[in-house]
């Protein structure tokens, strides 16, 4: 679940931390310090390629008998982040 949900992290961060900018707050510092990708040189990110750490600990963990178990949790689990973002695609639709 780890790996799912980095993945998604990954993708939005760097948008996000750049959106909370445009707004006026600080993004030099705490969280959005250190997220973000490599190239951006405003960030002491370490983002890029940590995902793959991720996957392997959820390789590691999948056997024979817990297949099943963890592709239902995987599969509830990105439900989960695809109701978030249509929330916020409806908070920004309602605006």
């Amino acid at each position: 679940m780890l790996a799912v949900g980095e993945l998604q992290v990954i993708a939005f961060s760097p948008p996000l931390r750049k959106s909370f900018e445009k707004l006026g707050f600080a993004t030099n510092k705490g969280y959005y310090q250190v997220h973000g990708v490599t190239q951006d040189i405003m960030t002491q990110a370490a983002d890029d390629l940590h995902e793959d750490d991720l996957w392997i600990l959820l390789t590691q963990a999948l056997n024979f008998y817990n297949g099943a178990e963890l592709e239902q949790t995987a599969i509830k689990y990105c439900d989960l982040w695809q109701a978030f973002w249509d929330k916020m695609q409806e908070i920004i639709e309602s605006n």
